[in-house]
């Protein structure tokens, strides 16, 4: 974050001398929040500086949530701020996003002895909106055979995994996780109901991704010793193909997730079919919640997420309907609509910002 301005602007100037590369070719600038718009713009210089600009928020560094013992540095979360500040729109990934942003940098700038610039907020607020990414699925949800499975030649086989939905036959239900194994994602919560589940002697299975980094949690390595070859899978998956036979192998999906501003491994769970069992809290119940809800909600604790675990390891047939709409919300997300969304929307910032 603090030396991409630089470094990006360096490499812009350098491929503008590429046919089609040049500023009057262009028509936008779309920027992620990890870039200090305002200092790319002085460093890249005039013209490129005044094409419009949108800057698009994934995460910010204000709610952002801090490693155990790590200090905050106010600096990051400014440099959000003075990049929303001068850009001419700003897209978050989801309204909880947008919402947790505004009330976190007027908490912040308000606590500045002068030169607050809370004004600011207001004219940010106004140029703000809501577009949420777009998810790729690798097939249709449910319409690989064990034939077509066993036909492609990447990949896993349909004999690499000996249970889920695949066989179509009453087989225990298959709890997933696709969550980062870090301490937003909060995994001793999972693995605490797990351990619980285990320790009753219920009949189910696991598959355990998301990437785990140099400090691995103390509760990984407890889950697999408790749970055994209950584990059907543990690790990052190899390749996308992979990832996507394993989605396909769940029956639910949990998050015991204490930061998630829109939660794309989730979504791409529901597009294959999965249930989402999530927290009532951060952008979950703005994408699942409603009449009919497409997820399990429960309340980030671990006695509620066994509660609801127990449920559907005695009833799996209530998670039909369930599915059913996570499916269809999901699918509201898929690329072939959200590029016409976002290309829309960056022709309407065109069609009134200021250009060069």
């Amino acid at each position: 974050m603090r030396h991409a301005a630089l470094t990006m602007a360096r490499q812009v100037q350098q491929q503008a001398e590429a046919p089609l590369q040049t500023p009057d070719q262009m028509d936008l600038v779309f920027a992620s929040d990890m870039l200090d718009l305002p200092s790319w713009k002085g460093f890249v210089g005039l013209p490129w500086a005044q094409l419009p600009t949108v800057l698009y928020f994934h995460e910010n560094q204000w709610t952002y949530p801090l490693s155990p013992g790590q200090p905050l540095d106010l600096h990051y979360g400014y440099t959000n701020f003075l990049s929303a500040a001068v850009a001419d729109a700003v897209w978050f990934n989801s309204n909880y996003h947008r919402q947790t942003f505004l009330a976190a940098a007027h908490a912040r700038l308000s606590q500045m002895p002068d030169c607050t610039h809370v004004e600011e907020l207001a004219e940010i607020e106004a140029r703000s909106h809501v577009v949420y990414p777009g998810i790729t699925p690798r097939i249709p949800p449910h319409s690989r055979t064990r034939q077509s499975l066993d036909a492609s030649p990447n990949g896993p086989k349909s004999g690499d995994f000996g249970y889920g939905r695949f066989d179509g036959n009453a087989t225990p239900l298959t709890i997933g996780w696709v969550s980062r194994w870090e301490h937003d994602k909060r995994p001793e919560v999972f693995a605490e109901a797990i351990e619980r589940l285990c320790a009753e002697q219920r009949d189910f299975r696991l598959i355990l991704l998301g990437e785990s980094f140099r400090k691995v949690p103390e509760c990984y390595q407890r889950l697999l010793d408790v749970a055994g070859d209950r584990v059907l899978h543990s690790g990052y998956a190899e390749s996308r193909e992979a990832y996507w036979q394993h989605l396909d192998q769940m029956d639910v999906v949990v998050s015991s997730a204490s930061h998630e501003f829109f939660g794309i491994a989730i979504a791409e769970a529901a597009t294959a079919g999965v249930v989402p069992i999530v927290p009532h809290d951060l952008a979950y119940p703005e994408l699942y919640d409603g009449e009919p809800p497409a997820a399990i909600f429960y309340d980030g604790q671990e006695a509620e997420l066994v509660t609801a675990l127990r449920r559907c390891i005695d009833d799996p047939a209530s998670l039909a309907d369930l599915r059913t709409e996570a499916q269809r919300r999901a699918a509201r997300l898929n690329w072939t609509q959200q590029t016409q969304v976002f290309d829309d929307q960056c022709e309407a910032v065109v069609a009134w910002a200021p250009g060069p």
